[in-house]
């Protein structure tokens, strides 16, 4: 546990120095990942619906 929060203020510590004194812009796009995510999400996965082992389809 005393590793995880030491991982979590490293991490924190390098986005403040990489943000500080930057200029943070906003382009106003969307986020691609975070839509193809969503995307995948809401649609059904045919090739799970029909699972059959060769043993069974004898």
């Amino acid at each position: 546990m005393a590793s995880t929060s030491r991982l979590f203020g490293l991490c924190a510590a390098i986005v403040d120095r990489l943000t500080f004194g930057g200029n943070i812009v906003e382009t106003g796009t969307g986020w691609y990942w975070l839509a193809h995510a969503r995307a995948a999400r809401s649609v059904p996965c045919a090739a799970g619906a029909a699972k059959t082992s060769p043993s069974q389809s004898r």
